[in-house]
Parts: structure tokens; C-alpha cells; sequence
């Protein structure tokens, strides 16, 4: 895989897709500030897609993150912090790991689940689907929170946005105390008016 430790880079991948196998992740960030658009970054094997341990990334709406149908992550951080602004993640059960560093994620599409172990999650919108293992019959949530965080799903959100359902009626979400919620997206709250005007 690709290790970048340092400088101001912008991969514009014109379109194209960058796929690796083996254990090693396709692209580590360690120091570096990362752009990534236009186009596909893939793992086909063991490693996760993406591996960010210090630095910055930032993935765009025209970036597609994919995983192989395993147990590893379309992004995995374990440090640095990272930006999603509309990129789409697909394939994988996973498609983010965090387990340290900031993740603010402004919108974007995960097929695959979110789980967080540790760090600072900040979701402003985004669109998370349920994933039906069928190798084990077993299904993937939206969002997972691991009984070793002791955080709560309202951690999660940036001030003034809230979960909402996507099944049929759109419910949104009012108990965020938990630690899963299934087929969910992030966006502004309603208004809520908590004292009645004098």
C-alpha cells in the first residue's frame, strides 16, 4: 500500500480505481493532509481500504470507498482527523472503524456499518444502511457504538442535528441513549420549542 507522512496532497484519481490485495492497507495517511476525488479506492483482501493514524484526510463527494465482503474497513482510524463530505462507501459489512482521532462526517452514503470503539465522531448528515451478513446470517447496523466506548449515540451528533428513520413514515429519532440504530440518516433537527413565550 501507499504511505503518505508528510506535504499537502490531492489524489485525483480522474475517474479511475485503485484496487489492492494482501494485508496492508491501499492508502495510509501518517502526517500528511489528503484530498481524495474522483474515483474508486478498493481492497480486495485483509486490510482495510483506508488507514489513517495521524494527519488529515478529506474525501469528497465524487470519492467511492469500497471493502472486501470481510471484516476490515473502507476507513479505519486509529488518530489524525478525517472529513467526509458526500462520499459514497460500498461493498464491504464495514465501512468505518473508529478507534481514536476526529471524524466529522458532513454527508455521505455507508452500506456498510459504523462502529465506534473510541475517538470523536461529529455527524452533520449522511445515510446509513443495515448489511445482511449472509455467509453467517447475521446483520450489520446502520451504526454500532462497542460496549467498550462509553459513549451514546447522542455523542455522535453535531449540535442541532438529529437521527431520522428511513423507514416509511421518516420517524425521527428520540431516544439517543443507546448504542445501535438501524437505517438511519443525519440531518437537521426540527425546532423545538422547550418554553412556552411569556
Amino acid at each position: 500500500g501507499l504511505t503518505l507522512s508528510s506535504g499537502t496532497i490531492t489524489l485525483d484519481l480522474n475517474g479511475k480505481k485503485i484496487e489492492s490485495g494482501g494485508s496492508d492497507s491501499v492508502l495510509t495517511v501518517s502526517g500528511a493532509d489528503v484530498t481524495i476525488q474522483n474515483g474508486t479506492l478498493k481492497h480486495s483482501d485483509s486490510g482495510s481500504t483506508i488507514n489513517v493514524t495521524s494527519g488529515t484526510l478529506l474525501l469528497k463527494s465524487t470519492a467511492t470507498i469500497a471493502s472486501f465482503f470481510n471484516y476490515k474497513y473502507g476507513l479505519a482510524m486509529t488518530g489524525g482527523t478525517a472529513t467526509i463530505d458526500g462520499a459514497s462507501f460500498t461493498e464491504g459489512y464495514l465501512s468505518v472503524g473508529l478507534d481514536g482521532g476526529s471524524l466529522i462526517i458532513n454527508s455521505g452514503d455507508f452500506a456498510g456499518e459504523v462502529q465506534v470503539f473510541g475517538g470523536n465522531l461529529q455527524c452533520k448528515g449522511g445515510s446509513f444502511t443495515d448489511t445482511i451478513n449472509t455467509e453467517f446470517n447475521g446483520t450489520y447496523l446502520g451504526i454500532q457504538i462497542m460496549e467498550s466506548c462509553d459513549q451514546t449515540l447522542a455523542d455522535l451528533l453535531a449540535n442541532g442535528y438529529a437521527f431520522r428513520s428511513k423507514a416509511e413514515g421518516k420517524a425521527w429519532v428520540s431516544d439517543v441513549s443507546g448504542k445501535e440504530l438501524s437505517n438511519v440518516t443525519v440531518e437537521k433537527a426540527p425546532v423545538t420549542i422547550t418554553t412556552q413565550p411569556q
